[in-house]
């Protein structure tokens, strides 16, 4: 069954403000139009669930498949949290519960065809972009008023903005002097049935297809104790005064042990199925 847009009560959202992310008497209703409250959850849900592709590297890869909504709500509520269309999905049905006005849009990261869906929210007539599904920082709804450059925002150690093109809107990730288009989506909504017809393709292996990383590698990033942390195959990246530092973990099981440590929700058989997976490239010594 995948995702439909009506399959949150308000009971599971509830449920999973208070148990998972520790977010206590939220506010339900209609027309819900607090800005405040809306950042706030942003950044607990950040906090409290990693961006990874754990779960589809532990699937054989010609059985992977778009999560269902069981495998969806699964994910979130016992924390490992999963890949975009896991992340942003749920959000966007946890923000309709609320009774947030919410809408879709499909996004296109490094020129690939629709592969990201992102979050529009109407708070006092006004448009706001929720994005919690790239694993970089998100600590708030960015409003989409400005002319045609918004300002740069600063969160940990990444800069970024976003800029009106053509009836499109891009996100640049600024580092130093460099600005990089990361991805941009058109101004026109689209329906949950449109993202999972379109991210279904990313989901899938696809060995004649130059396919994403997330089939081929260990890709992971959070957060511990307020600081960023990254994990790509057996390389620990941690935030060490506005900066990534990068360590090479020697062994499989520095690996289990380095995740485990900083993302205990991962059970050891998923782990050790991931790290197992034979397209994995490791770099060690």
């Amino acid at each position: 069954m995948v995702l439909k847009t009506d399959v949150l009560t308000t009971e599971e959202a509830d449920l999973y403000l208070t148990e998972v992310l520790g977010i206590q008497n939220a506010k339900f209703g209609m027309e819900n139009e607090d800005l405040a409250f809306l950042n706030h959850l942003i950044q607990c849900y950040g906090q409290a669930t990693p961006f990874n592709n754990i779960a589809s590297l532990s699937i054989d890869p010609t059985k992977r498949a778009l999560p269902t909504f069981e495998e969806v709500k699964k994910a979130m509520f016992t924390g490992i949290g999963g890949r975009c269309y896991t992340l942003c999905t749920f959000m966007y049905l946890l923000l309709k519960a609320l009774g947030y006005k919410v809408h879709l849009y499909l996004s296109s990261i490094m020129g690939l065809p629709p592969n990201h869906p992102v979050i529009g929210v109407m708070i006092n007539l006004k448009e706001y972009l929720v994005d919690v599904g790239t694993g970089y920082p998100f600590w708030e709804a960015i409003p989409l008023d400005f002319d045609m450059e918004s300002q740069v925002y600063a969160k940990s150690c990444i800069q970024f903005k976003y800029k009106k093109q053509n009836g499109h809107i891009l996100r640049i990730n600024i580092k130093g002097n460099l600005q990089e288009n990361f991805y941009d989506f058109e101004t026109k909504q689209v329906s949950l049935d449109e993202v999972n017809h379109h991210l279904a393709k990313v989901y899938q292996y696809d060995p004649d297809a130059i396919y994403s990383p997330f089939h081929t590698g260990i890709q992971i990033m959070g957060w511990y104790d307020g600081k960023a942390v990254g994990m790509k195959n057996n390389i620990l990246m941690l935030e060490d005064d506005g900066k990534m530092k990068a360590t090479v973990l020697e062994t499989k099981q520095d690996v289990k042990h380095t995740i485990k440590n900083y993302f205990d929700k991962f059970s050891d058989d998923m782990l050790d199925k991931a790290i197992e997976n034979k397209a994995i490239k490791w770099s060690f010594k």
